[in-house]
C-alpha cells in the first residue's frame, strides 16, 4: 500500500508540472514560454534571462517607491469664492475695412480713398479697382492724409456698426447684469482689421456678478452688407477681440 501510494504522489506532481509546462509554453509572456521549449542550454539563458529582468523591474519598483517615501507631499486646496468677475475688452470690427460709399462720387476724397484701397490690397488694373498702380501712387502722394485717416474715414463709423435705437427697449425687456451698450460706450480705434470700435476700453464697466446668458454684455451691431465694395473681402461678417482693457 505504502508503494502504492508513493506511485500516486509522483503521477500526481508530474501532472501538476505538465500543466505549468503546459501553460507556460502557450502563456504571452515575453521570454518565459522558451524557458519550457528548445536545447536545455537555451532554455537556461532564457531563464537568467527572465529571472534578471524580473530582478530589475524589482529593483527599480522598490527604488521608485522609496523614493515616493522618502518625498511626501501635501496638497492644499482653498476655495476661493469672487462676488464680481472683471469684464474685459470687446473689440469688434467689420471684415469690410473699406466701405463702398467712401469708394464712390461724391464722396469727399473719394478719388484718394479708392486709390489707397487699390494699392494696399494690390488690386489694381482690376474690374473691382481701374486704377494702375502708378495712377494710386500719384494721387496717394498728392494728398497730405496719412493712412490712419484714410482707414478712419472708409471704415464703418460706431453709430452705424453699433445701432442704437432698441437698445432702451431691450434693456427694459430683457434686463441684465449689463445692459445693453449704445455706441457711446466704444472708443473707435484703428487696428490692422481697419477701423475698429472697443467697448471697455478703460476697464471703467462694472464686473460681472453671477452667471449666464443674461449675465453678460449685449451688442446688436449692423455689418451693412449693401456697403461692402468687394474689393478687401466677399464674404460679410464681424471679427471680436477680447483682450484686457487698455490693451487696444
Amino acid at each position: 500500500m505504502a508503494d502504492q501510494q508513493n506511485v500516486d504522489d509522483d503521477e500526481v506532481d508530474y501532472a501538476g508540472y505538465s500543466g505549468l509546462k503546459e501553460f507556460m509554453s502557450e502563456t504571452t509572456m515575453h521570454g518565459v514560454q522558451y524557458i519550457f521549449r528548445g536545447a536545455k542550454l537555451l532554455r537556461f539563458v532564457w531563464l537568467l534571462g527572465v529571472l534578471g529582468a524580473l530582478s530589475g523591474f524589482l529593483f527599480f519598483f522598490i527604488t521608485a517607491v522609496n523614493n515616493f517615501l522618502d518625498h511626501p507631499s501635501n496638497t492644499k486646496i482653498d476655495i476661493v469664492s469672487r462676488s464680481q468677475l472683471p469684464l474685459p475688452a470687446v473689440t469688434i470690427c467689420n471684415s469690410n475695412i473699406a466701405q463702398f460709399s467712401a469708394l464712390s462720387s461724391p464722396y469727399p476724397h473719394y478719388e484718394l480713398n479708392c486709390a489707397f484701397v487699390c494699392s494696399v490690397f494690390n488690386v489694381t488694373g482690376t474690374s473691382s479697382c481701374p486704377l494702375s498702380r502708378n495712377e494710386s501712387n500719384q494721387i496717394i502722394r498728392s494728398d497730405t492724409r496719412i493712412a490712419r485717416d484714410i482707414l478712419l474715414d472708409i471704415g464703418q463709423a460706431k453709430t452705424s456698426l453699433i445701432l442704437d435705437p432698441a437698445i432702451a427697449a431691450l434693456n427694459n425687456v430683457f434686463p441684465a447684469a449689463v445692459p445693453y451698450q449704445d455706441s457711446s460706450s466704444f472708443r473707435s480705434v484703428v487696428t490692422s482689421a481697419g477701423l475698429c470700435h472697443t467697448f471697455n476700453h478703460d476697464g471703467s464697466q462694472s464686473g460681472v456678478e453671477r452667471v449666464g446668458i443674461d449675465a453678460g454684455a449685449k451688442f446688436i451691431v449692423n455689418i451693412d452688407q449693401p456697403e461692402y465694395a468687394g474689393v478687401t473681402l466677399l464674404s460679410a461678417g464681424v471679427e471680436i477681440y477680447l483682450h484686457p482693457p487698455q490693451g487696444t
